[in-house]
């Protein structure tokens, strides 16, 4: 349950030479796609875990950053109900980029258990410790996420690999969701879609669905997900998506059918 409510969500880059994309914050070989942020989410979407994947969602993508500026410079009518809220956005306090690799008991859970099997786990691992020489937490140096993200970074691109100084900065224009993790979404996970569909047409990023089963499929179509996320914006594999945006960033005129949609041309 702690890992269905706190799943993994992370960045995926291309493997150089080939369609296969891994975790960039694993492989670092994994090359970023410019003007394409790809993420995955490790578990359904439901109510225990959608403000969560989102907060993560948002802060690899760094749409906050990109709302921001949207608002910056687009001045919003405050009688307009159709205007761009800050509430409607996923600005949390809690971005949640924290370390995945927890203790598999947090403290709180511990320290409920009987003193007896609290105890046996307390001895369990003191010996463990000194038999290594030193604590698990000693022995694994903890990722700094703000060290992480100023390493410089790969990026792919026709010519090959890049690095990011070499990179010309290029604008997000495309986030791709890796659903073929997701096994399942119920209607606060198909609303969890629908409003990020939502902000990211607003900013004029094209959200874009990967490997998505049938049950999810099915399960979007049943909560009127289709009025908003169209069916182009489905791909069977995770490189058709990404061929599919790096096509559309070719195109003088990047404003694309769900933009046109969602009324924003």
């Amino acid at each position: 349950m702690l890992r269905l409510q706190k799943p993994k969500v992370g960045p995926l880059g291309r493997l150089p030479g080939t369609d296969i994309y891994r975790r960039t914050d694993v492989y670092l070989t994994a090359g970023e796609i410019p003007g394409v942020k790809i993420v995955r989410v490790d578990s359904p979407i439901y109510f225990a875990n959608a403000s969560y994947v989102k907060s993560r969602l948002y802060a690899w993508a760094d749409l906050n950053n990109l709302i921001t500026r949207w608002k910056e410079t687009h001045k919003v009518d405050p009688t307009d109900n159709d205007s761009l809220k800050k509430e409607d956005f996923a600005y949390a306090n809690n971005i949640a980029m924290d370390d995945d690799d927890e203790d598999e008991y947090p403290e709180g859970i511990v320290a409920s258990l009987e003193p007896s099997v609290a105890q046996r786990r307390q001895s369990l691992l003191s010996s463990l410790s000194a038999s290594l020489g030193t604590t698990r937490r000693n022995s694994v140096q903890a990722i700094n996420m703000e060290d992480l993200s100023s390493q410089p970074r790969s990026y792919m691109s026709q010519g090959g690999l890049l690095k990011a100084e070499e990179e010309e900065e290029i604008p997000i224009k495309h986030l791709i969701i890796d659903c073929s993790e997701i096994c399942f979404v119920d209607v606060t996970g198909v609303g969890f879609l629908k409003k990020t569909q939502s902000e990211c047409a607003a900013i004029e990023v094209e959200l874009l669905l990967a490997c998505t089963n049938k049950p999810v499929r099915d399960m979007l179509a049943l909560c009127g997900a289709v009025d908003y996320i169209q069916p182009h914006q489905y791909f069977v594999t995770l490189h058709d998506a990404v061929l599919y945006a790096l096509k559309v960033q070719k195109q003088p005129n990047r404003y694309t059918a769900s933009h046109k949609v969602n009324g924003l041309e």
